[in-house]
Parts: C-alpha cells; structure tokens; sequence
C-alpha cells in the first residue's frame, strides 16, 4: 500500500509541477513609458529630438504657443542619459539639454522659451 500512495504522490507532484509555470500566453505588464511634455514659447515651430549614445530620434514638432506629448522609446532609456534637442530647423543654433537620467513612467517638461537658449529640461517630480 505503500508503494501506491508514493506513486499517487509522484503523480500529483508532478501534476502541481506542470500546472505552476506560467502560461506562454500570459503577458507580462510593460512598464509605462517615458513622456516628453513639449511647450513651445519660441515664435517659430520646432521640431523636438531625444539623444542618447551618439544616435538622434526625432519626436515630433511643436508649433508656437502649443503643448505636445510625446514618448521616449524605451530603447534611449536603456543606454543611461538622455539629452533633448529643438529648433527651428535648418540654420538656426538648436537648444540642447543637459544629459538627464530618466525612467519608464517619468515624466519631462521640456519649456522652449523664446529665446531658444534659455529653454529648460525638467523632470517631474
């Protein structure tokens, strides 16, 4: 009687065993990106970029007396620091931010000012 209880065992054991790992259908949550929130006090439209690592992404533009949002792909977020840039365009000196250290789920203000270098790169607290 022995030996049957300890093979039931066995069967619920391995049972439990290969009901306890997670479904491959399960999804794991993500976690919420990184926005930018962009407004443009400047007399012309900008276009916004994020860099990191020596690569460049554009964000998007924003036109005068507008607010945008846009997010930071989680790939910039990985490589450390993060620095935005924006500017009219061709032509015109592009303010550049100082690196900062964001996460998923921050949130930055990015104020472009009227006169472009004294815009400002916050993140929220």
């Amino acid at each position: 009687m022995s030996h049957r209880l300890l093979t039931v065992m066995s069967g619920l054991l391995i049972a439990a065993a290969a009901c306890s790992h997670k479904s491959s259908d399960e999804v794991e949550p993500k976690a919420p990106p990184a926005v930018v929130e962009v407004t443009n006090h400047y007399a012309l439209s900008v276009e916004v970029f994020v860099l990191a690592n020596g690569s460049r992404q554009r964000l998007g533009l924003v036109n005068p007396g507008l607010v945008s949002r846009f997010q930071v792909s989680s790939a910039f977020l990985a490589s450390g620091g993060v620095a935005f840039q924006a500017g009219p365009g061709v032509g015109a000196q592009p303010y550049t931010s100082t690196e900062i250290f964001i996460h998923p789920g921050d949130v930055v203000d990015l104020e472009i000012a009227a006169v472009l270098f004294n815009s400002t790169a916050t993140i929220r607290p």
